[in-house]
């Protein structure tokens, strides 16, 4: 851009540039059409909903394990020196790994489902841009009246101060 703008300046021509970050973000990606886009997120919130019943029974059963072993312990059936309890401490090292690869799962899921969320209302507020700009501007039909010009008389005669009293006061009928 430096020598660009070298060249313009010595022909006397200001070079004015203007990268846009939407403009940029969209170079290589697909234009998908919100048919396609509806799509793709309705099997992604299917994908979502196996995920997180995944994640819920790999929890359920870690949980499960953990009560099991404390039952056990409880009850003086296992020894810490025993080849059993080796046996026992790396299943709820699986089932937590397990979880763990589960919840990960579900996390990059929703994050692919915001991501096709964001590109559908960036899609239809592009389309609803186009429409409204092809629309001609429509002339404001339901503006206020003008204010009145002349100005009349009130019709009340307690407003007119020719004809109010002040000062007097009727005691009679007080």
């Amino acid at each position: 851009m430096d020598k660009v703008e070298q060249i313009c300046s010595k022909n006397g021509i200001q070079f004015i540039h203007h990268i846009d970050i939407h403009d940029c973000s969209w170079i290589g990606a697909v234009q998908e059409s919100i048919d396609e886009l509806d799509l793709c997120i309705k099997n992604l919130e299917k994908e979502r909903d196996v995920q997180s019943k995944s994640a819920r029974i790999a929890t359920a059963s870690l949980s499960d394990l953990g009560k099991n072993m404390k039952d056990k312990l409880t009850r003086g059936y296992g020894t810490k020196g025993s080849n059993k309890n080796v046996m026992t401490t790396s299943r709820p090292s699986a089932f937590s790994r397990s979880k763990t690869e589960a919840i990960m799962a579900k996390h990059d899921i929703l994050d692919k489902l915001a991501e096709k969320r964001k590109m559908k209302y960036l899609h239809q507020k592009e389309q609803s841009d186009k429409s409204a700009a092809k629309k001609p501007a429509k002339a404001m039909d339901k503006q206020p009246p003008p204010p009145p010009t002349v100005l009349t008389p009130t019709t009340r005669t307690e407003e007119d101060p020719c004809e109010t009293e002040i000062g007097t006061v009727d005691l009679e009928h007080t």
